[in-house]
């Protein structure tokens, strides 16, 4: 075993853990905060709405993932034409998908509420109204 090694990929991975622990904090606060202000159904509703944010964050999540060896590629063999072509397809792409995820949520709303707050009257209540708030 390399201490080096591990000292340098546990640095490396130091910006993961830091955003790690503010999300968790992050939602530790909304708790507190939700609790007080609309007690276990604002919690639950605020799980929905943080919980429907993620899944359609993955939609960028994914794309970022799968074009990052392409543009990597492009850029690593000087292929500057082909750089361009990717980015320009990149950020329309990105620019589509924004519009999208945000007409979702804006008209959808509704419909997430209905699934994740299921016979919960109080939870969808709130939930369907946070969303047209975001």
């Amino acid at each position: 075993m390399d201490a080096s090694v591990l000292l340098k990929s546990c640095s490396n991975g130091a910006s993961e853990i830091v955003s790690q622990c503010s999300a968790a904090v992050t939602t530790f606060l909304f708790n507190i905060t939700m609790m007080k202000l609309l007690g276990g159904d604002g919690v639950a509703a605020i799980t929905v709405l943080i919980y429907s944010q993620f899944l359609l964050t993955t939609l960028y999540i994914g794309f970022s993932m799968g074009t990052a060896p392409v543009v990597s590629y492009n850029y690593g063999s000087g292929n500057v034409k082909q750089l361009k072509k990717t980015v320009r397809i990149c950020f329309s792409f990105i620019a589509g998908i924004s519009i999208f995820v945000f007409l979702f949520s804006l008209l959808g709303g509704e419909s997430i509420a209905k699934v994740f707050a299921g016979d919960n009257r109080n939870v969808f209540e709130i939930t369907r109204k946070q969303y047209h708030y975001f």
